[in-house]
């Protein structure tokens, strides 16, 4: 990234470098990102953590991905992972993990997303109702339950999902938790 895209003084020039740059790190996500709530636990409670995440072992395209996140003033952070095995190449992943965090990329990446616009939008629903409950230590809902197991699903291996607007699992009535509806495909 240079310099004279970052100090551009012109509101229209810096909208369009935004909107291109969230078009590009989407369509990166979509390919090599994931969406995903990772279960963890801690003596008997389980919790769900929200995380976006990429990996890729082209570093200099890793780096730009950096850069952009950035500009755009995305909380990352970038963790470069040594081979695992001896035919494996290292990599680096950009995440971005928590509620709050997720909550802030979520809303501006999903209306450039295709593949996985699906799996970005449950995991902000997942975020929100969660917020809703900040400081309180409520268990999850069944909603959140939902939502979790059907990321999960989506996120399996080998699995393809349909992308449709007419297809989706949870249908959102409103933003409200008492009037939102699990609706898991049959």
């Amino acid at each position: 990234m240079q310099k004279a895209e970052i100090l551009t003084d012109n509101p229209q020039e810096r909208l369009q470098l935004r909107s291109n740059k969230l078009a590009y790190l989407a369509g990166f996500w979509d390919a090599d990102g994931c969406f995903s709530l990772f279960r963890t636990q801690k003596g008997n409670k389980i919790y769900l953590n929200p995380l976006v995440v990429c990996t890729n072992c082209d570093f200099s395209q890793m780096d730009l991905i950096a850069e952009m996140m950035t500009f755009l003033d995305f909380p990352h952070y970038v963790q470069e992972r040594k081979p695992a095995k001896a035919n494996h190449r290292a990599s680096k992943d950009i995440r971005v993990q928590g509620i709050k965090r997720c909550a802030r990329v979520l809303p501006q990446m999903i209306p450039y997303l295709i593949g996985k616009k699906e799996r970005a939008s449950l995991l902000l629903m997942f975020c929100e109702l969660r917020l809703k409950k900040m400081g309180k230590a409520e268990p999850y809902s069944r909603v959140e339950i939902a939502i979790w197991e059907e990321i999960r699903k989506q996120n399996k291996r080998g699995q393809t999902v349909e992308s449709s607007e007419t297809n989706t699992p949870i249908s959102l009535v409103n933003k409200d938790e008492d009037r939102v509806r699990a609706c898991v495909r049959a």
